[in-house]
């Protein structure tokens, strides 16, 4: 079994909120402008969920994706339309926040990829004020949050 395929499995078994969206997920043309427009590269792993999901959330995580089909999907661009609006950017150098919680929020740190092109993503606690690393890869988050919140 695959990472991706361990994923889809937890997504399923866990009944994680864009499992509805499954197969329905951003064009490959619209993951392109989006990076055009952010001015970054996505990870592979990202990628593959926004092909495959678009979006959604882990129990009140918002996950950012691309909402092609402009359905309310939460959508990465216009998080960072609103963030610059309020003077908050998406993308603080080269870290892009992706997803939010209640005490909490996520980026892809873009400026380092390992050997399979994926970036680490950092956790940013607002407690601690501080960013720490809370996993390899993006699919490594998704695998990590869903285990964290929906297993009791």
């Amino acid at each position: 079994m695959t990472s991706y395929d361990k994923v889809q499995e937890l997504v399923k078994r866990y009944k994680v909120e864009f499992a509805d969206y499954d197969g329905s997920g951003a064009s490959l043309s619209c993951i392109e402008q989006a990076e055009r427009s952010l001015g970054v590269n996505f990870p592979p792993s990202y990628r593959w969920w926004l092909q495959r999901y678009g979006g959604g959330q882990i129990r009140s995580d918002i996950i950012y994706g691309l909402d092609d089909e402009e359905i309310g999907k939460p959508d990465i661009l216009e998080l960072d339309k609103q963030n610059k609006a309020d003077g908050l950017p998406c993308l603080l150098s080269s870290r892009l926040m992706f997803a939010i919680s209640n005490d909490e929020e996520f980026y892809l740190d873009l400026s380092t990829v390992n050997s399979e092109n994926e970036s680490p993503v950092y956790i940013h606690a607002y407690e601690e004020g501080e960013f720490r690393k809370y996993s390899d890869s993006f699919l490594g988050y998704i695998e990590k949050r869903i285990l964290e919140i929906c297993v009791y």
